[in-house]
């Protein structure tokens, strides 16, 4: 069932918080300081010149509580619903995720953002995306005031395909569930 509000969403990854950087013992991308005032101006101005109210997908395993809707700008937020909220989003914000799949897979017009910190990090993650998708990632660091959201999410649309075929699935590979390629595979082997 598609929603019938109009919104955006952003694909929220964990840039502060996730809870690999204790496991893998490394330091944060961001900062909280940094990253979450940057986050709050750019929605802010997004929300102001789209008229859409930025909703927040949140990565599968973070909490959601008081404190990180707070960080947010008491955005609303939502967990384990980002197939569904990419798919009627009438946009997507997004750093390097997994669920940018969903947006290609979708059609779905297409913001990459990033921040000074986020580029120290993982510069060649961020490189790598706008690269494939021939689109520029905007720094919210820098001014975006002459910045049209909706021209610059089109940018990507075009490469879409080139996506699915370079990254989702391999060329010549059959168009169906993987589910049932595994399923039908698993039949051929213990036949």
């Amino acid at each position: 069932k598609k929603n019938s509000k109009n919104y955006i969403v952003f694909l929220d990854n964990g840039m502060v918080d996730h809870p690999d950087y204790q496991k893998l013992g490394i330091s944060p991308y961001c900062t909280d300081e940094i990253y979450f005032p940057l986050l709050r101006s750019f929605f802010s101005k997004v929300e102001e010149q789209t008229g859409f109210q930025i909703i927040v997908a949140v990565h599968p395993r973070l909490t959601i509580n008081d404190d990180l809707i707070f960080k947010y700008g008491n955005r609303e937020f939502f967990a384990g619903k980002s197939a569904e909220l990419v798919r009627d989003a009438k946009l997507v914000l997004a750093h390097a995720s997994t669920a940018i799949n969903f947006v290609v897979l979708w059609n779905i017009p297409l913001i990459v953002i990033t921040t000074d910190q986020i580029e120290r990090a993982i510069y060649s993650s961020m490189e790598a995306l706008t690269q494939i998708l021939k689109t520029p990632r905007i720094n919210i660091n820098n001014s975006y005031n002459s910045v049209n959201f909706f021209e610059i999410s089109q940018k990507p649309i075009s490469q879409y395909n080139h996506y699915v075929e370079k990254v989702i699935k391999v060329n010549g590979s059959p168009i169906q569930n993987s589910a049932e390629i595994l399923i039908k595979g698993l039949k051929k082997y213990v036949q």
